[in-house]
């Protein structure tokens, strides 16, 4: 996901209205922020290995 910007995250994220969705793409914007797997468990309370299926471990 290089090619996507913070600011299309966050305008994606105003206009999600699945929570699922949401919360895949508030992780997606915390790792393109280059916070770790381990810390975004941590914030949005979800178990490392879902968060892993998640795909959200990108190239920043």
């Amino acid at each position: 996901m290089p090619n996507v910007t913070e600011e299309q995250l966050i305008s994606a994220i105003k206009e999600e209205k699945n929570v699922n969705a949401h919360n895949r793409l508030r992780a997606a914007l915390k790792r393109k922020k280059g916070m770790t797997l381990r810390q975004i468990e941590a914030i949005l309370d979800k178990s490392f290995g879902m968060i892993s299926r998640w795909k959200c471990d990108f190239r920043i």
